[in-house]
This record gives C-alpha cells, sequence and structure tokens, in this order.
C-alpha cells in the first residue's frame, strides 16, 4: 500500500483490517469470481501475458510457481468462501509477512502500528503449508503459433550465465 507520510497511521490500520478482519461473505465474493474472470478474457487477449503464463507453467510444471496468477478461468466460479479462508488461514500469518516503510516513514511509529493493527494476526499457520518445496527449474524453448496472429511468439528459458561467465555478453546479444 502506497501513501504519504502524514497517512502511515491510516494506512497501517486500514492494511490490518483487511488482513486481520476481513469477512469473505458469499455476495462480494460472486462479484470478485465474476471481475477475475473478466480479468481472465483479458489477460488470454495479451499475447505477452499468455506466453509468460505458458513459459511459467514449463519452466516450474511440478510446483505451484508454474500456476496461473489469477487462476484457471475454468475453474473461477467454482471457488468458495471455504476455500477462500482455508487459503487465508495456511498462508496469512506473522512470520509469513513483512511490512515495509520506506521514505522518511518514522521506524519506531511504524513497529508501534504494526503491532497494534496486526496483534490478532497469528504467528503461525494454523495448517500445515503444503508444496513448500523449493520448485525445479526446467531449460524450455516454447513456440506459440496463431495463423491468425501477425507474429508467433518464441521464448526460450535455461539459467543464463553470471555477469563473470565468460559467455555472459554472447548471450546478451542472443
Amino acid at each position: 500500500m502506497l501513501s504519504f507520510k502524514e497517512n502511515t497511521a491510516k494506512s497501517v490500520e486500514v492494511l490490518g483490517d483487511m488482513l486481520c478482519n476481513s469477512i469473505y461473505d458469499n455476495y462480494h465474493l460472486e462479484l470478485e469470481k465474476e471481475t477475475i474472470w473478466q480479468e481472465l478474457l483479458a489477460t488470454n487477449q495479451d499475447l505477452m501475458e499468455t506466453t509468460m503464463e505458458h513459459v511459467y507453467y514449463n519452466i516450474f510444471r511440478d510446483h505451484q510457481m508454474g500456476l496461473p496468477i489469477l487462476g484457471d478461468i475454468d475453474n473461477i466460479y467454482q471457488i468458495t468462501r471455504e476455500m477462500v479462508t482455508d487459503f487465508r488461514e495456511t498462508n496469512y500469518f506473522g512470520e509469513n509477512m513483512v511490512i515495509v516503510g520506506c521514505g522518511n516513514v518514522n521506524h519506531k511509529e511504524l513497529v508501534e502500528l504494526s503491532e497494534k493493527y496486526f496483534s490478532n494476526m497469528p504467528r503461525r499457520s494454523q495448517k500445515p503449508i503444503p508444496n513448500i518445496d523449493t520448485p525445479k527449474f526446467y531449460s524450455e524453448t516454447l513456440f506459440m503459433r496463431d495463423d491468425e496472429m501477425m507474429n508467433a511468439n518464441v521464448g526460450i528459458f535455461y539459467p543464463a550465465p553470471g555477469w563473470y561467465d565468460k559467455h555472459f555478453f554472447a548471450f546478451l546479444l542472443l
């Protein structure tokens, strides 16, 4: 959340309220499903977004890192309130969060505000966290072609050489 220094207290309060006191009522969940479905339709029309979704699916195929950011369009309407609350309870907890203030923010004030507005957040996950293994990276080549498109998308994905590698500058030419 971005705010000016004079709004730090209100920003931390709002963020704390969102994360600690959300209700997740069914009416708003259904509205959000429609919003996400519209976003997915728009994303599927964006060639760069579509390419990147396919890239992550292929290079991290056995891990949640390979899943689409907005989810699968076929699954959006299957999401229930219980699934959302379960996700929140599993992933939103103190040891899994970082509150950062940058710029001309008083550190002591930010710590005090964080303690005040996040005090009822559990310190540890209340449920086991699934699939926390380090994702395995698979080198891949991706070709996407559509005869109705003006161009084709091609991606080559592999671990790149570091700055001190003798092949670094050749890699930049690629």
